[in-house]
């Protein structure tokens, strides 16, 4: 499969800028991609395969016992190794049964056939190994935000395929147990509300707006809190799904 998909035809002209939100401001996620890896199986040690990756911004936060590979068909996500920019998400070209956890975070929302993606996830993952999803919730604010705010302002709209209760039925289906499935709430971290604002200009690449009125509607939309060290924190959350192959 050599065509292009709708997570590749998103990402195709703005995954650079995405990519350099986050190398300006590269611990704005950090709870998130906590949030994640604190629901990791039980193990020391073992192969993360994180899919798709963007510019591996997991592997900053990740235990050193673990081993790190990724997968991102991108091109355009900077720094990035061993991409083929004309490869949709599936299938992965990696070796079946290859991998102890395979992660996947706020990337597959742009893609529309997740039992196909699923089946994939558990084809490269090693028997009794575990998944860690995490992504947007349809019922969402975050949801809700993506597709009403930054659908409006952004080069190429956005219509996510968000996750809910009928993804926990359709991992099923493809061969996964469900362990855990819950909603994480947590902050993107700034140092002011308007670094706030450019970073999500670049991340969701925010061209039709002025900073003042992004800082306005992500009051609105998600929640701003001020913390006593100056900190500025942009509510978010994910749906986080463990589940073992």
């Amino acid at each position: 499969m050599n065509s292009t998909d709708a997570y590749t035809e998103s990402f195709a002209d703005r995954g650079s800028q995405y990519d350099e939100a986050m190398r300006q401001v590269p611990d704005s996620r950090q709870r998130e991609f906590m949030a994640v890896i604190e629901e990791f199986p039980d193990l020391s040690s073992g192969i993360v395969f994180d899919v798709p990756a963007g510019g591996g911004y997991l592997q900053r936060y990740l235990p050193s016992a673990f081993e790190y590979q990724f997968y991102e068909p991108v091109a355009s996500f900077k720094g990035q190794k061993n991409i083929n920019p004309e490869r949709s998400l599936i299938p992965f070209p990696q070796s079946s049964s290859a991998f102890d956890v395979v992660v996947s975070v706020a990337g597959i929302h742009h893609f529309p056939d997740k039992e196909s993606l699923f089946k994939e996830m558990v084809r490269v993952t090693r028997p009794d190994g575990h998944l860690v999803l995490a992504d947007v919730h349809r019922q969402s604010k975050a949801a809700a935000f993506l597709d009403g705010y930054i659908d409006a302002t952004n080069s190429t709209g956005h219509k996510g395929f968000y996750l809910g209760e009928q993804t926990l039925e359709e991992l099923e289906s493809c061969g996964w147990r469900i362990l855990s499935a819950q909603r994480k709430h947590y902050h993107w971290m700034f140092e002011s509300e308007q670094q706030m604002a450019e970073f999500c200009h670049l991340l969701f690449d925010i061209g039709h707006a002025d900073f003042s009125i992004t800082r306005l509607r992500i009051d609105e939309d998600l929640g701003i809190d001020q913390f006593d060290d100056g900190s500025v924190g942009m509510r978010w959350e994910l749906f986080v799904v463990v589940a073992e192959k």
